[in-house]
C-alpha cells in the first residue's frame, strides 16, 4: 500500500490517521471527542472569563479534576467491543 491506496485499485485503503486495530482505534476517536471537551472548558470558559484570579485551591483541583478523570474512567467502563 502506498500513501494510503491499495495496489492495484486507486481506492483507499485502511485510514491513515487512525489504527488498523479496532480497539485502538476505538481509544483514538474517544480522545479525539473528549479532547475538545476540556479544551472549551480550560480555554473557552476559564481563561477568557478569568476565573482562575478568583479561584482557591479546591477549584483549582476540583477543575482539574472535571478535565483528567473522564479521560480514565469513560474507557475503562465502556469498553470498546473488541476488548469485551
Amino acid at each position: 500500500m502506498v500513501l494510503g491506496v491499495e495496489p492495484g485499485t486507486g481506492y483507499p485503503g485502511p485510514s491513515l490517521w487512525l489504527a488498523p486495530d479496532p480497539s485502538k482505534r476505538w481509544g483514538e476517536l474517544f480522545f479525539l471527542c473528549y479532547t475538545p471537551f476540556w479544551l472549551t472548558l480550560c480555554l473557552g470558559i476559564v481563561v477568557p472569563y478569568k476565573l482562575y484570579e478568583r479561584f482557591t485551591e479546591l477549584e483549582y483541583l476540583l477543575l482539574g479534576l472535571v478535565s483528567a478523570v473522564p479521560s480514565f474512567l469513560i474507557p475503562m467502563l465502556f469498553v470498546g467491543k473488541v476488548n469485551s
